[in-house]
C-alpha cells in the first residue's frame, strides 16, 4: 500500500467534510429565505418583586401572571392547558422549582412531578409571545405552532440562552426576558412549554399584535433559521 493513500484519503474525507457544511450553510440560508424564521430578542422592563415583563408597547394582552385562575383570565384570548393550578407557585422548593429572579409572585413551573407541558392557545392574530424565564436548562423546549399550518418551531433552553448569551446551566440567579415574533404575514396559534426535568420556570408571559424589529445580527437569524429547520426535519421523521 502507498504511503500516500491514507493522506488523499484524509483530503478527500476533508474536501468530503467541507462540501456536507457547505451544503448546511445553504440549507440555513434556503430556510432563511423560503421559510424565514421567527425574530428573538431577549430584554424586558424590570417590576420590583415581579421579575422581569415585556416591553413591547401596544399589545393588546400585556400581562399574564399566575396569581389566579384560570392562567390567562389576565386578559381575553389565552386559554392554558392543563390549568389546575398544580404548575402554579410560590418560592423555591427543593428538587422541584426555583422561583425566576426578583419574582415573588406565584410562576409556572414545569417539569415530570408538575406536568410536564402546558399549551398556551392564544386569540387569533398574535404574532408576538414574550415570557420571563429563570434558570434555564437543556431540557427546558418551547414550541410555537403556526396558526393554518402544520408548521412548528421549537427553541430548547440552551438555544434560548445563546440568544441570551448566557449558559444554559439552571443558574438560579439569573433571568431573562425573552420576546419572540414571527415571521411577516404568519401568526402563532398556540404555545407549548415542556421540560423533561426539573424544572422550567416562566412568568409574566404576554401576547398580541406586534411590530416586528429588525434583526440585530445574522446569527440570530441564523440560529432561529436552525430552529426552524431542526422542527421541520422532525416532523418529516
Amino acid at each position: 500500500m502507498s504511503l500516500l493513500n491514507p493522506f488523499k484519503k484524509a483530503l478527500a474525507m476533508n474536501t468530503v467534510l467541507r462540501s456536507r457544511l457547505a451544503a448546511a450553510f445553504v440549507l440555513g440560508c434556503a430556510s432563511l429565505s423560503l421559510q424565514a424564521a421567527p425574530t428573538v430578542t431577549v430584554g424586558g422592563t424590570s417590576v420590583a418583586g415581579a421579575g422581569q415583563i415585556s416591553a413591547v408597547s401596544g399589545l393588546a394582552c400585556p400581562l399574564i401572571t399566575f396569581n389566579t385562575l384560570p392562567a390567562g383570565s389576565d386578559c381575553l384570548g389565552a386559554t392554558y392547558s392543563p390549568d389546575t393550578g398544580n404548575n402554579y407557585v410560590t418560592g423555591n422548593i427543593p428538587g422541584v422549582s426555583a422561583t425566576p429572579p426578583g419574582d415573588t409572585t406565584p410562576y409556572l413551573t414545569i417539569s415530570p412531578a408538575r406536568g410536564a407541558s402546558v399549551t398556551v392557545t392564544l386569540g387569533s392574530g398574535a404574532n408576538y409571545f414574550g415570557f420571563y424565564a429563570g434558570s434555564l436548562d437543556p431540557f427546558n423546549a418551547v414550541r410555537f405552532n403556526y396558526s393554518g399550518s402544520s408548521d412548528f418551531v421549537v427553541y430548547t433552553g440552551t438555544q434560548l440562552a445563546t440568544f441570551a448569551g448566557i449558559p444554559a446551566d439552571g443558574n438560579q440567579t439569573v433571568g431573562r426576558y425573552f420576546n419572540i415574533f414571527s415571521e411577516s404575514g404568519r401568526t402563532f396559534s398556540s404555545v407549548v412549554l415542556t421540560s423533561s426535568k426539573a424544572a422550567f420556570e416562566t412568568d409574566n408571559h404576554a401576547f398580541g399584535v406586534a411590530s416586528v424589529p429588525a434583526p440585530g445580527a445574522l446569527a440570530l437569524l441564523g440560529i432561529g433559521a436552525l430552529g426552524l429547520f431542526g422542527a421541520a426535519r422532525r416532523r418529516v421523521a
